[in-house]
């Protein structure tokens, strides 16, 4: 019993003796006296206290930070002495073990869900050194049921109910897919006589014979774009294809064909934002959404924000589980094809391919388009087959081809992200000229260029909003430490400037008004250098917070971004 005892009465004591020292600590500053005629007094009074208060382990991270702030009260220090004081604070309390056993706690946190060892795999497209590219491939057994494998490009065959026990982790088992196992056995066995030259010349027979486009690149283009939905797993960036256009013109004729024989081709017709996002995460679906100015309301919006952010690998949206309302995330990247009468914002058009449908003066030359026809459901079947076999013979290729900044050069005045999204064709086009002595790369090189004139003139309306954008990119990516959610303007600037997107914004002065209008709160920091704090060097910075920014992107109507 003596032992219970002295477990439940051992933390009273603890805590006694910890709101006694923060009580002495109090009374020390509260008897402490400010000069009026000596301002250097009051600092080495606040920095003698402070340096007493930040080494005590029996005061924890909280309590001091108030008592810091007492200090600062009762001994009436100037801005310039707090930011002084702050940078003694900062580099005194990192000394701590108190703030060592803080890091370490966070590390074990973040480590929580880590073993090391296992990745889940996306079967229906997903890349990984280990495996190279993976599909999902569909064999029906004697019953004539359909049984699910993974199979790579590296040759890697497993049935899906057997997969972890040879360490292969799926992140879903359900997937849809279009590819035949027996296609993928030609493959293994080296007897299938598929090239990216063919595949791209029977693609581009196909669209030839169902539709007109407004430049003849475009079928160049859009055959590239088609093959490219069977890799896209390995760029960083996919372009979209918006199709704009009055009514006749053809846009919707062009969705039907372009789906019938894209990567898991799925559209959106009376489904929710909540299907679409779902389907891209579980299945890798290229999304196809026509008539676009017809959503409204909050169903826009959050296709709006899966359309923003989806180009971009890695892109996910957040949603509460309907169970528990435990945050979840689901995958919005995937290539995707949308249509409509009015036009998009700049922000959306960046991530485009866009393609001014028009009313053909003479369509005799065309087939109908019958989805359900049998002969073109066997035809197409073959080519969806052969382009996922294309994926896992040439990935590798590929990749190479898209790291090779030489060979994927396009003008100099082209802005990142033009260039990003053309580089996935681009080096596709590569293999494809030289295995078919076409001249695929030359018409990107020309619609490029009419893209390109056109976005100059609609791209820097809307600024607001693409500022909105990239701050939320920014500081996902920043992880600082020492001046947690405050941010240097002439850093920003400079890293705005890199984009390429943001010509009106001329300085950091510049920026500075538009952070000041959105609300930021400006503040001013000392920048300790090699561990010395340096007086004489001050730095001007915004407080961006990610509950603030989500507030200001509500107002601009981002808030689902």
């Amino acid at each position: 019993m003596a032992k219970k005892n002295n477990n439940v009465e051992e933390p009273k004591q603890i805590q006694t003796e910890g709101k006694t020292t923060i009580e002495t600590y109090t009374k020390e500053i509260e008897k402490l006296e400010a000069s009026k005629l000596d301002a250097s007094s009051n600092y080495k009074k606040a920095e003698e206290i402070l340096l007493k208060i930040v080494k005590d382990e029996q005061v924890s991270s909280e309590e001091k930070a108030k008592l810091l702030d007492k200090a600062y009260k009762q001994l009436l220090l100037t801005d310039e002495q707090r930011l002084m004081l702050n940078d003694v604070y900062i580099a005194e309390y990192s000394k701590t073990k108190q703030f060592k056993d803080k890091q370490i706690e966070i590390i074990m946190e973040s480590m929580a869900d880590d073993d090391g060892t296992i990745t889940p795999i996306i079967p229906s497209m997903d890349y990984t050194k280990e495996y190279g590219l993976s599909y999902m491939a569909l064999k029906k057994d004697k019953s004539g049921k359909f049984e699910q494998y993974f199979v790579s490009s590296k040759k890697e065959i497993c049935e899906y109910k057997d997969c972890e026990k040879v360490g292969i982790y799926l992140k879903h088992q359900n997937n849809s897919s279009a590819f035949s196992m027996r296609a993928y056995m030609r493959f293994y066995n080296g007897e299938d006589n598929v090239s990216a030259g063919n595949v791209f010349k029977t693609l581009k027979q196909q669209l030839q014979k169902y539709i007109i486009f407004p430049y003849t690149e475009l079928h160049d283009i859009v055959s590239l774009w088609i093959m490219h939905t069977y890799i896209y797993c390995i760029f960083r960036y996919v372009p979209y294809i918006w199709l704009n256009a009055e009514a006749g013109s053809g846009k919707s004729n062009v969705i039907d064909v372009v789906m019938s024989f894209s990567f898991n081709g799925d559209t959106n017709v009376g489904g929710t934002p909540a299907i679409v996002y779902r389907t891209i995460d579980n299945n890798g679906s290229t999304l196809f959404l026509d008539e676009f100015e017809d959503m409204t309301g909050e169903e826009k919006g959050l296709i709006l924000a899966i359309l923003k952010a989806g180009f971009k690998n890695g892109a996910t949206v957040k949603r509460c589980s309907s169970d528990n309302y435990k945050p979840e995330s689901f995958s919005a990247f995937s290539p995707k094809i949308f249509a409509g009468i009015t036009d998009i914002d700049s922000v959306l058009l960046s991530r485009c391919i866009k393609i001014n449908m028009q009313r053909a003066k003479d369509v005799s030359s065309l087939t109908e388009f019958i989805s359900n026809d049998p002969d073109f459901i066997q035809e197409c079947n073959k080519i969806k087959n052969d382009l996922h076999i294309f994926g896992l013979k040439y990935v590798d290729e590929v990749i190479n081809l898209y790291k090779d900044k030489e060979l994927l050069a396009l003008e100099k005045d082209y802005t990142p992200r033009e260039k990003d999204l053309w580089k996935p064709l681009l080096a596709i086009s590569k293999i494809v000229d030289k295995e078919e002595n076409t001249a695929t790369e030359n018409s990107i090189i020309s619609y490029s260029k009419i893209l390109h004139e056109e976005l100059i003139k609609a791209k820097f309306s809307e600024l607001k909003p693409r500022l909105l954008l990239f701050l939320s990119e920014y500081i996902d990516d920043r992880n600082d430490l020492l001046y947690e959610n405050w941010y240097r303007i002439d850093e920003l600037y400079y890293d705005l400037k890199d984009t390429g997107d943001f010509p009106e914004i001329k300085g950091s002065e510049s920026i500075g008004k538009y952070m000041s209008g959105f609300g930021f709160e400006k503040e001013v920091k000392r920048i300790p250098s090699s561990g010395v704090i340096v007086r004489d060097k001050k730095r001007t910075g915004y407080i961006i917070t990610k509950e603030k920014l989500d507030e200001v992107k509500k107002k601009f109507g981002f808030d689902m971004l």
